[in-house]
């Protein structure tokens, strides 16, 4: 029995429940068509890679899981469609159902043979479609249609069966012994063992029973291995594009366009959970202020604190790990890409290069900013989206972020057009002492012959007080960055409700369910306009280490040479 208003996707009259039409059409047919498209492009991805996983038990099980669950739509398909409690969307939403029930049990098939882990797509759409089968049980049985409810209830229970088997590994029935050898436990396990981080559990277990040691640290997997990421590398950077300006920093975006692209997902809905915070902070304040609330909104208001908090700590996480493989990626790329040509120079040649100073000093620098430059374009979204919120709140007043976003914004201009040429300066004086210091201890038996240890030992004394005076400049134009990063950080909230106050934006009296959103608002606001600061400069001077790194610095480099060590020896003590 339908009620009143579910033939409409907003009910003009109250019901208990969301409407039938809103539920088939945001939580049936929105995912099915997404997954199906989705999963037609994971497929055809999938066999254009060799078969990596033999057939197996655990394969079987899988299969026979999914035909339950096409089976069960089956069987909701026929229950709607012969009843005559169904809206304008009934049709199209089981018949995309049942479609993404075959699409299921295609990827399922072919992952499990051409990939050695689940994907992300399938195990969302799982999870995903636990929770949705749930809320169609409930809403068949509040309708009076037990059928329709039961099957839905079993498709989530079958859904949930075929999520636990695909998070077990497959790292035993590899084909490939190699493949087998260096796999990792996070290559082999299940998107959600991936996303909690369970399979660090092993090295969690050895660390609190002892000391770990690097035995004791899983493998990274052969995506990361260095020759595959040094190839990676060379088909994006081919010798033509060498000479163009941040060649390299483009080369390296195409090269792992995708790692860079599965970022933005985790990040977004980082910005999502932590942006609905202050509006649930403002629900709940509400409800404890009005005596008269149901347990029923009481428990949704609980569910929603979990799901807002949790969900950011989560989505956080993610994040962080996400950049952490780009990382990984880019430096190890980089490193390989630097030693083997290294290998290939003459000695003379050899000389005149600059590899241990990039391996201490650059690539440090361009670890640091990367995960700074993906997170200045998601600063700027989050700027611009905490005042618009902020306008729920205080209205015009919100226009008074202006100022520390307009101040962020030209700190990072000055500081980010000063901070690369001070840190490369930096590393030139670096690259020197390496270089010196090198050429020197090549020459150490002729060195202790001749009786000049001690004037070796302050020669290379003058060079290290040297490159600390060389790095004084970056040191201060850091100092600075940070500096202001703190100032705005903290003079924001009190710009935002001192204007508040003298425009008696908060009426006759501060309530809390007004002054603790518009300080959540405000928290999330200056954290991007702080983080600014602070990125801009670090994301410049890393572009700009990038193209120092790609060109060939013989014009830069300084040999130990006899006649500069004549000329610290016959200088004045005092000089």
């Amino acid at each position: 029995m339908l009620f009143a208003g579910d033939g409409s996707f907003w009910p003009l009259v109250a019901i208990p429940d969301l409407s039938l039409y809103f539920e088939e059409s945001i939580l049936q047919i929105l995912p099915s068509a997404s997954f199906i498209f989705f999963a037609s492009a994971l497929v055809l991805y999938y066999c254009q890679n060799p078969v990596q996983i033999r057939r197996s038990r655990l394969l079987w099980v899988k299969l026979c899981v999914s035909l339950l669950i096409i089976l069960l739509e089956s069987t909701g398909l026929a229950l709607r469609c012969s009843s005559y409690d169904r809206t304008e969307a009934t049709y199209a939403a089981v018949s995309l159902e049942l479609a993404a029930a075959v699409a299921i049990a295609v990827v399922v098939y072919v992952e499990h043979r051409h990939a050695i882990r689940t994907s992300a797509i399938l195990g969302l759409y799982l999870a995903t479609g636990i929770l949705i089968d749930g809320t169609k049980a409930r809403s068949y049985i509040v309708r009076n249609m037990a059928a329709s409810g039961g099957v839905a209830a079993a498709t989530a229970a079958a859904r949930l069966i075929l999520l636990v088997l695909e998070e077990i590994p497959k790292s035993s029935l590899l084909i490939d012994p190699q493949v087998r050898s260096n796999a990792g436990g996070e290559e082999t396990s299940g998107f959600f063992t991936r996303t909690f981080f369970l399979f660090l559990r092993p090295m969690m277990n050895t660390a609190y029973r002892g000391v770990l040691t690097m035995d004791d640290l899983g493998k990274l997997g052969p995506q990361f291995h260095s020759e595959r990421l040094s190839n990676e590398l060379s088909r994006h950077w081919p010798l033509p594009k060498q000479s163009k300006k941040h060649s390299l920093f483009i080369s390296c975006c195409m090269a792992w366009k995708w790692a860079i692209l599965i970022v933005v997902l985790p990040r977004l809905c980082v910005t999502g959970f932590t942006f609905s915070q202050p509006f649930v902070m403002y629900s709940v304040i509400g409800s404890v202020d009005d005596s008269s609330g149901s347990d029923e909104k009481s428990g949704g208001l609980v569910l929603a604190t979990v799901f807002s908090f949790g969900g950011a700590a989560v989505s956080r996480a993610v994040t962080t790990h996400l950049k952490n493989r780009l990382v990984v990626r880019m430096r190890g790329a980089l490193l390989s890409h630097m030693s083997a040509k290294s290998y290939r120079l003459k000695l003379s040649e050899a000389r005149k290069q600059s590899a241990i100073t990039l391996m201490s000093a650059d690539f440090e620098s361009i670890v640091t900013g990367l995960p700074d430059l993906v997170e200045i374009p998601f600063s700027i979204l989050e700027s611009g989206l905490g005042m618009y919120f902020l306008a729920f709140f205080t209205k015009e007043i919100c226009l008074v972020i202006l100022i520390p976003l307009v101040t962020t914004t030209i700190l990072g201009v000055i500081f980010g057009k000063n901070l690369g040429p001070a840190l490369r300066f930096w590393n030139l004086s670096i690259e020197a002492r390496v270089a010196k210091t090198s050429r020197a201890l090549s020459q150490l038996p002729a060195i202790k012959s001749l009786g000049l240890g001690p004037k070796i030992a302050e020669y290379i004394q003058h060079l290290r007080v040297a490159e600390t005076t060389a790095s004084k400049r970056y040191r201060v134009i850091q100092s600075l960055s940070l500096g202001s990063a703190i100032m705005v950080d903290m003079i924001t909230p009190v710009i935002v409700v001192t204007a508040a106050l003298f425009t008696n934006t908060f009426g006759e009296e501060m309530s809390a369910n007004m002054v603790y959103p518009i300080l959540g608002i405000v928290s999330l606001v200056q954290d991007p306009l702080a983080k600014l600061v602070k990125m801009y400069p670090s994301a410049m001077a890393m572009l700009g280490l990038l193209g120092f790194a790609k060109r060939d610095r013989t014009c830069h480099r300084s040999e130990f040479r006899p006649s500069a060590l004549r000329e610290h020896i016959n200088r004045p003590a005092g000089g």
